[in-house]
């Protein structure tokens, strides 16, 4: 980690080592975290629609 840290440091000159690792590492949680909510909304989505599809063909059932 101390030479991952030196080397993101040869890239960033401008922040110190520790503190670009730490900011990379909080970045990616957020990606992932943000990831996953858009994973739950889009298959909470799915659900939703497959039950409106599945209301809306019983209702065309009982309509003559």
């Amino acid at each position: 980690m101390k030479y991952f840290a030196r080397f993101l440091h040869v890239l960033s000159p401008v922040l110190p080592a520790e503190e670009f690792v730490h900011r990379t590492v909080v970045i990616s949680q957020a990606y992932g975290t943000l990831r996953y909510a858009i994973h739950l909304i889009t298959s909470l989505a799915g659900r939703l629609r497959c039950t409106h599809i599945s209301v809306q063909n019983q209702n065309r059932r009982r309509s003559p």
